[in-house]
């Protein structure tokens, strides 16, 4: 494990960190610009879809590009094929969103009925508050950990690589490697936990104090999140790359 991280680390290179630190800068820049384009007239609109699909292949390109040189396949993907991969698995992570959102609106009522079956002895325990609780947490760990946490190796090697069974099954052996979890669980929990202390801090309460605090507070938790953006990236990339020469000592 010693040797293990400083080769994980050796795989972000300087030119990847400026390309993502000031590539989503610009691209930011260019939603909120693109957030202007007035849609009054039909070729107002034709050109604010146009634009509004120019940003979103610039930002798939770019985080293609990223997963491509963080990986470090000998057989790399295309970014003109790897960013389309990358939208379809944004796609795909959105979705559970839709039953997690239905589910979480309704977990009052659902506790309400749980706790309304039970024996009176039980319900000390297992409160009304305690049961919507629950259920909360247990969606945002499915969702937020849970599902990221299983397809993140599926989608670096898809992205980076061609499409294949070996790159499949390359991602499935990662899942059980204990690093994959120990890496990814806690580094998305960090980020929740900076984002919420630094989100509610607040140093002063003039106007103009806020203000900066916030410019201040925005710019660190961006590089706080890019940080562990890179950690997470380059330790399942490691894993990933040993899986496969393990696999294919050959190659």
């Amino acid at each position: 494990m010693s040797a293990f991280l400083p080769s994980a680390l050796r795989r972000i290179s300087a030119r990847v960190v400026m390309l993502q630190l000031f590539g989503n800068a610009v691209l930011l820049a260019c939603a909120f610009a693109w957030l202007e384009v007035p849609d009054s007239h039909i070729w107002e609109l034709v050109l604010s879809l146009l634009l509004g699909a120019v940003i979103l292949s610039a930002f798939f390109g770019l985080h293609a590009t990223t997963i491509r040189s963080l990986r470090q396949p000998a057989d790399p993907q295309r970014v003109r094929i790897g960013a389309p991969v990358l939208a379809c698995w944004m796609l795909l992570l959105y979705l559970p969103s839709i039953p997690v959102n239905y589910l979480d609106a309704r977990s009052p009522m659902i506790a309400g009925y749980l706790n309304s079956k039970l024996s009176a002895p039980l319900r000390t325990t297992f409160t009304y508050e305690r049961l919507s609780n629950w259920q909360s947490a247990a969606l945002d760990i499915l969702f937020w950990y849970l599902i990221p946490t299983l397809l993140l190796p599926f989608i670096l090697e898809t992205v980076s690589r061609r499409i294949s069974r070996d790159t499949v099954s390359n991602a499935l052996a990662t899942l059980r490697r204990w690093q994959h979890w120990l890496t990814v669980i806690p580094a998305t929990g960090a980020s929740f936990y900076l984002w919420n202390k630094i989100v509610d801090w607040h140093p002063s309460y003039t106007v103009r104090g806020e203000l900066i605090s916030s410019v201040l507070r925005i710019g660190l938790l961006y590089l706080l999140d890019l940080l562990l953006f890179f950690f997470v990236l380059s330790i399942v990339s490691e894993l990933l790359a040993r899986n496969g020469a393990r696999r294919n000592p050959a190659a």
